[in-house]
């Protein structure tokens, strides 16, 4: 039966999540900018650097800086979507310096890695399972993939769960919480995927009562 208080509640509850996601997405977006600012920072180019490593480096800093300028103009999820767009493509640049540098390939053009954007884009694909949870395909760094394979714990990225942090795959159970509607139902980057699970986490252990901050 149509109730258009309840409604009208659903919409706010909604509106609130929107604003609480975007500020948890800015953040991650900072953190993420900060990484890639020291990456590009670190890549110290040879004397002898062809000029496709070359042209490889000046998109990428031309990346970071694009990136820098949205962060600052950002003002919903849409906004840090198209962020992490353009991080994800400057890291793809970064990446492309390394390999040309070592001698190898241009790395695919794919997603980031599944465990944490900061790492880059991902290289390969493969099956991994969390603690008592089932096995799914994702895709994975070099590095992530060596842990993998080794046994090792990937490095994750981690969102708030209360007063800790948990990798972001995590959240949902670690948290108990039943998932809440956005105002739209959307598809989004995995910059704005872990921010609304952070998000959804924080209005379930209030009690769906956000408060609004600066």
């Amino acid at each position: 039966m149509w109730n258009p208080i309840r409604r009208r509640r659903e919409r706010r509850e909604a509106h609130l999540l929107e604003r609480e996601a975007f500020r948890a997405a800015k953040r991650l977006a900072r953190e993420d900018l900060l990484v890639l600012g020291e990456d590009v920072a670190g890549l110290a180019l040879p004397a002898e650097a062809s000029r496709e490593v070359r042209e490889h480096h000046r998109f990428a800093l031309e990346g970071y800086d694009r990136a820098r300028g949205m962060l600052d103009a950002a003002d919903s999820t849409d906004d840090v979507d198209r962020l992490d767009e353009a991080l994800q493509l400057a890291r793809w640049e970064l990446a492309a310096v390394r390999a040309l540098e070592a001698g190898e390939p241009l790395p695919p053009r794919r997603g980031p890695c599944f465990f944490n954007p900061q790492h880059g884009p991902a290289v390969a694909r493969l099956d991994w399972a969390p603690p008592h949870g089932s096995s799914r395909r994702v895709e994975v760094c070099r590095g992530c993939e060596l842990r993998v394979e080794t046994g090792a714990d990937p490095a994750h990225r981690e969102v708030r769960v209360g007063d800790r942090y948990v990798p972001w795959w995590q959240a949902p159970s670690a948290a108990h919480f039943t998932s809440m509607p956005l105002a739209e139902s959307v598809e989004h980057g995995p910059l704005v995927t872990a921010a609304l699970t952070e998000a959804r986490i924080h209005a379930s252990l209030a009690g769906i009562s956000i408060t609004v901050r600066g």
